[in-house]
């Protein structure tokens, strides 16, 4: 840690442009386009409030810079735009809040909120950058740092006051969060969703018999008895078996969703960004992009971001089955050792509360 001068005596504070794609084809249909953090340049690092800068240094190699998308002018617009295409970066900092110094997981940051301390310096690169603070912009906003970010070593001291108590002695971290865009298609095609990846039967088969085992635990002075688990097969949006089920590297619930509605569900800005007067003028606008920070599972509230998926082996054999069955409005299945399962029967749609799908569908749009 060290204290630094020779930055820009101005603060600019980067706002986050309309995002445009750059691959519009005009006669051919739009494919939306998602975005989420892909990993961390610089690690979160604590940054206890004091009177001297700590001084970061991170690295982005030149190929990755070679992606980052770039900010311009947009057509029949006066306001700056950042034109992303398929596999482009963006990049921006981040300041979130833990409760005591301790790891800080690439897992747990995707999912913290935002907070920018009081009277916070950040220069990246020997240029003063200002903050979006919650009072102008209704919540802590990450700074983009993606147009001053160079090859190789990039230069980041950062200063934190001594000015304000944060709640339950927590201090500050700060990590550089590299953002990838990709196509539908792309993200369909990721390594962890290739048919190689999926996971085999006999994993989720080991959970379930071990976790049948604790229940039964003889040692236990409280003994449940059960021969088996029930896991409910609907998909938490559309409410139906699902079609790719899926769910997070980290969940420990083993109920999945289905990786097409998780996609289709994810919320974004809802302007037109091509001119029109109207959106509903417009045939040519692909729109922006997903949001970044909703990714979180809507089981479990954890990391569901497109790379940290994985298809179930088991439930696809079970879907296999149930198809094959006739059987595929089944509610759920009562799964017992060595891979025996049964599944429930159909239910009633009349039992369904008429705002039970609307609702949660909403819920995705604000998870």
């Amino acid at each position: 840690m060290t204290t630094s001068s020779n930055f820009q005596d101005a603060g600019q504070c980067v706002a986050s442009p309309n995002r445009i794609s750059r691959e519009i084809r005009p006669f051919s249909p739009p494919e939306r386009y998602y975005q989420y953090v892909k990993y961390l340049a610089l690690e979160p690092t604590p940054i206890p409030q004091q009177n001297i800068f700590h001084v970061f240094t991170f690295n982005m190699p030149k190929e990755e810079c070679e992606k980052i998308s770039k900010d311009g002018n947009a057509d029949q617009t006066p306001s700056q735009a950042n034109f992303y295409f398929n596999a482009s970066l963006h990049v921006r900092l981040r300041v979130c809040l833990k409760e005591k110094v301790a790891p800080f997981s690439e897992e747990d940051w995707v999912l913290a909120d935002g907070y920018w301390p009081q009277h916070i310096q950040i220069h990246i690169n020997h240029q003063l950058r200002a903050t979006k603070q919650k009072q102008h912009h209704g919540k802590h906003q990450p700074i983009e740092i993606g147009q001053l970010v160079r090859p190789g070593g990039n230069f980041l001291p950062i200063l934190v006051p001594v000015h304000e108590t944060f709640d339950k002695d927590a201090i500050p971290y700060v990590a550089v969060e590299v953002l990838e865009t990709l196509s539908h298609n792309s993200i369909q095609a990721l390594p962890n969703f290739d048919a190689n990846s999926v996971t085999s039967p006999g994993q989720t088969q080991a959970i379930i018999d071990q976790r049948l085992g604790s229940l039964c635990n003889p040692d236990d002075e409280i003994m449940i008895v059960t021969s088996y688990l029930t896991i409910n097969l609907a998909d938490p949006f559309s409410l139906a078996l699902w079609e790719t089920p899926v769910r997070g590297k980290n969940c420990i619930h083993l109920e999945c969703f289905d990786l097409e509605t998780w996609l289709k569900t994810r919320p974004r800005k809802r302007p037109c960004t091509c001119g029109a007067t109207k959106v509903s003028e417009c045939n040519l606008c692909i729109g922006e992009p997903s949001l970044v920070d909703k990714w979180r599972c809507l089981l479990c509230r954890g990391d569901a971001r497109p790379h940290k998926l994985y298809i179930d082996g088991f439930f696809v054999e079970v879907r296999k089955s149930l198809v094959e069955r006739g059987l595929l409005h089944a509610n759920d299945i009562k799964v017992r050792a060595k891979g025996i399962w049964t599944s429930s029967p159909a239910r009633d749609p009349s039992s369904l509360h008429p705002q039970m799908a609307e609702e949660t569908l909403s819920s995705s749009w604000s998870d």
